[in-house]
């Protein structure tokens, strides 16, 4: 379910209380093994060189530099037959070789955390993600996915940058509860909220700080050994503050999934929602109420060998954005990752979008936009790794001109991950 199975949801309060969190699992990592019993912390360092030739992301006035950048996390994981729960904060650190470049560097906090346990018939999960981040690195997704097998989370950036100190904050929190009714059969109800603010908003931004909270009543039903069908109820708010924009919708949507061979699986959805909104139009300074029918539809085919993880997917559906507006995306994702040799991996990702809000509400925020990252690893040892690649993304904004900033990047650098227990 694209508005609310198994996507992340988030609680609005933790601006203080996510970095007190983060100060604590850090320091939860530091205490030794043997008092932690069954707990296991695996660290992941990474450091690398990038060379960037478009450093403002703008058309007018395109300029290289060189950075270094240290991401930092460790996983604090439990886990046992009936159930898992882990714990990861990280931090992201840049730094450029050109002191004219200090205001663009960032510091950047995240912190997730899950579970689930399973009891005979009920079986409840959850899952959250804190990220305090520049908007250099927040309004542009990546085309590689955190977790190949996890559904997408939902993608509420803009593309627009003013101000190169400006921070976002993003809060996923969800939650499920599962009930088995039969051996084939299985009732899910799922909660998501996504709440997103920015440090800094003006008139010159046109984004806008937003919470989107989704309930689903999911049935799933093993029809045979190979096919799996699912049928997914769902209501939502989305609340926009800029344009005091309410849009309550309720929607339908249907799945089908089914293995082609012993290494390709095959799945499509289509669903249809209904969206009654009403907001402050920013030129006109008058009320705007009306609906808006709105149809979801997508495909995809998975490979999963022990060497081979691979991803191909078409969508077509309705998303909050920070544009103030529900927004109809039509993308192309394709993630490709192939051990090449026992030594040897290589990782390919390549996401191809298009964002018009619903209605053609908002013409301002019709946007393209484009990103390919590559990257090869040659292991050194079991934990230590080389890296090196190349990352290249472009956006169009259809009604503006200048509309069009294209970035691209190579890097080099060092990885360190720790072995985990569970994949041994």
């Amino acid at each position: 379910m694209n508005r609310a199975g198994g996507n992340p949801i988030m609680i609005s309060t933790l601006s203080n209380s996510g970095r007190l969190t983060f100060v604590l699992s850090f320091l939860l990592a530091a205490v030794p093994t043997t008092a932690r019993a069954a707990w296991e912390a695996v660290p992941d360092v990474r450091f690398g060189i990038t060379s960037n030739d478009n450093v403002l992301r703008t058309e007018e006035d395109e300029r290289s530099a060189s950075l270094g950048v240290l991401d930092a996390a460790v996983t604090l994981s439990n886990f046992n037959e009936r159930g898992n729960i882990f714990l990861a904060p990280g931090i992201s650190v840049d730094a450029y070789s050109d002191s004219q470049y200090e205001d663009l560097e960032s510091e950047d906090v995240f912190l997730r955390a899950g579970g689930e346990y399973d009891w005979q018939d009920v079986s409840a999960g959850f899952q959250s993600n804190y990220a305090e981040e520049s908007v250099l690195r927040a309004e542009f997704a990546d085309a590689v996915p955190e977790d190949p097998d996890a559904e997408a989370p939902i993608d509420p950036d803009t593309g627009r940058i003013v101000a190169f100190d400006e921070q976002r904050k993003r809060v996923d929190l969800g939650g499920n509860l599962d009930f088995r009714l039969s051996p084939r059969s299985q009732l899910q109800l799922a909660v998501r909220r996504l709440d997103v603010s920015y440090s800094e908003l003006s008139a010159t931004t046109f984004r806008t700080d937003f919470d989107d909270t989704t309930v689903a009543l999911q049935l799933n039903r093993q029809l045979s050994e190979l096919n799996r069908v699912s049928a997914t109820v769902f209501v939502s708010q989305f609340n926009a503050e800029r344009n005091a924009n309410t849009t309550d919708s309720v929607g339908l949507e249907a799945a089908f999934a089914r293995p082609l061979s012993q290494t390709w699986t095959f799945n499509v959805f289509a669903g249809v929602q209904e969206d009654d909104y009403g907001f402050l139009d920013q030129d006109s300074q008058s009320r705007v109420e009306s609906s808006s029918t709105n149809a979801s539809i997508g495909f995809g085919f998975r490979k999963r060998t022990e060497r081979s993880t691979w991803n191909l997917g078409l969508r077509h559906a309705v998303d909050p954005n920070a544009n103030g507006f529900l927004t109809e995306r039509d993308d192309v994702r394709v993630f490709l990752r192939q051990q090449f040799s026992p030594r040897f991996t290589g990782e390919f990702g390549l996401s191809l979008a298009s964002f018009v809000p619903i209605d053609d509400l908002n013409q301002r925020d019709e946007r393209d936009y484009a990103r390919l990252q590559l990257t090869f690893e040659w292991a050194m040892t079991r934990t230590m790794f080389l890296a090196f690649g190349v990352d290249s993304y472009r956006q169009e904004f259809v009604n503006e001109e200048p509309g069009d900033t294209s970035v691209n990047s190579v890097f080099v650098g060092v990885n360190y991950r720790g072995l985990s227990r569970q994949n041994q």
